[in-house]
């Protein structure tokens, strides 16, 4: 996600700023929601994280495709040069690389989530109790259930 590319339409440059900003956010929702141990809540962030990167998506086309140019707005084009297209252009690189931060810690945690996971279910099914001589079968007397 990089920020210098050409700003074509300042309007919908903020927009993919204000996007990068509410994945970000909504990434934190869903962390949240997966260390409370809410399901229902971080499956709706799941939702809504789609959204905002469909969003993304038809964005960054429009602003890399010239659309709004050849819709005949005025200033299409131009690279990054005045004072409020370089704030805007250091808010996108703020905000993509908070997103980065902040997808790297969501990575790891659903990564660690299913080590552990796999761990657990490892160890249930590799703990079958006694055999029984006659059968070679396990007898299931477990002293703890999974």
């Amino acid at each position: 996600m990089k920020a210098d590319f050409v700003l074509s339409s300042v309007p919908l440059a903020m927009e993919y700023v204000l996007q990068l900003e509410a994945l970000t956010a909504e990434l934190e929702t869903g962390m949240d929601a997966f260390g409370k141990d809410d399901i229902r809540c971080f499956e709706q962030s799941i939702v809504r994280q789609e959204v905002i990167c469909a969003s993304l998506v038809r964005l960054m086309g429009q602003i890399t495709s010239g659309k709004e140019v050849a819709a005949g707005k005025p200033g299409g084009g131009r690279r990054v040069e005045s004072g409020v297209d370089r704030e805007l252009a250091r808010r996108m690189k703020r905000a993509a690389k908070s997103l980065q931060d902040c997808q790297r810690t969501y990575n790891a945690l659903l990564k660690h989530a299913g080590d552990s996971s796999r761990m657990f279910d490892g160890l249930c099914r590799s703990y079958t109790g006694p055999i029984d001589q006659s059968t070679g079968m396990s007898l299931r007397r477990s002293s703890w259930s999974c």
